[in-house]
This record gives structure tokens, sequence and C-alpha cells, in this order.
């Protein structure tokens, strides 16, 4: 199973986050209250530096969007989903006693948006993903409900050095990794 920290971002107007967030159960206002906006710019996608040239890469328009300042805990992840195939994993990395407050790893790509999907749901959002047939995911790009970043959505964060993900370390001081914690 691939392993990977879930970022989650959310499309939706300022008067709607704020509307949402009181009726929520504790762990995802939370997760509302991480939210960052990130405003949408024109970029070549996966430019590249050789020998001082400036390969250009595919030219993206990003829309703006909010996204999640910080990766989904432990704790949000077992309060939305119930459960977590890895909790002994968690459990024997921390020690004997699982820190909730370390990011969720080894989710598969299905799991990471069914997450998408219950908190969602949970929102009263639309889900952004069909997943009638786990093995053909549909993203449904009118829904307004939790999903997960695109590629250029990526690029652009950490272009701009929004939230978490840029800090001049070359990802040294956020990343979770071995026995390395921010």
């Amino acid at each position: 199973m691939k392993k990977f920290f879930l970022i989650m971002m959310i499309c939706f107007s300022c008067s709607l986050f704020a509307q949402k967030k009181s009726t929520l159960p504790v762990a995802v206002q939370k997760l509302f209250s991480q939210m960052i906006f990130v405003e949408g710019e024109d970029f070549y996608m996966n430019s590249i530096w050789i020998d001082n040239y400036k390969e250009e890469g595919l030219f993206v328009s990003v829309s703006n969007f909010y996204a999640q300042k910080y990766e989904v805990d432990r704790e949000l992840w077992l309060e939305v989903m119930k459960e977590h195939s890895n909790y002994e994993f968690w459990k024997a990395e921390d020690g004997g006693k699982v820190d909730l407050t370390k990011p969720v790893c080894g989710v598969s790509w299905n799991q990471a948006v069914e997450f998408c999907n219950k908190v969602s749901e949970i929102a009263k959002l639309t889900p952004c993903y069909d997943m009638t047939d786990p093995e053909n995911v549909v993203f449904n790009r009118a829904a307004n409900g939790f999903r997960l970043p695109t590629e250029a959505e990526w690029e652009l964060m950490s272009r701009k050095g929004e939230g978490a993900y840029v800090d001049g370390t070359n990802g040294l001081f956020y990343s979770w990794y071995g026995n390395h914690e921010p």
C-alpha cells in the first residue's frame, strides 16, 4: 500500500465557510479553523532550471481555493472514519501509546477520498467523489465538498509558501518520516 500524508482542501465561499462551522463536531470545527485562503494564478507547472536556463512546463490556470494548513491528524481521522487499518503500526511507532496529534499515514488513495466524502457529509456538503466502483472513482468538479488537491494546486501552494508546505529546508522542518518529527 502506498503511504502518503493526507492534505485536504475545500472550495466554497467565505460566508458558507463561517455558517457551517458552529454546528459541526469539534474535530471537524478544528479542520475548518485550519483552512487558509490560497489565491489562484496562472503559471507554468513543473518548470525547472537547467544551467541557468528555465525549461517551461505546462501552462495552467488555478482558481482561488481554501486549503487545510496542516496534515489531517490521527484524531480527526479516527473521529471521521471510526477505525484505521494501521492503528497497530501507529501504536508501535509511538512506543505503545498512539499519539493522536501526529499526521495520519499509511492510507491508500481510495481511503483518502472516502475520508473526504465522509467529512463532506458531516459538514452537509456535496461529496466530490463517486465511489460506486472503487476501481473507477469519479471526481465531481461541481461538488462543494472536501477533496484532495490537484497537482497544480499542490505546486501553487508550494510556490507561494502557503501554510506548512514550504519552509526553505527542503521540507525537513515539517516532514514526518523515520525518526524525524517537526
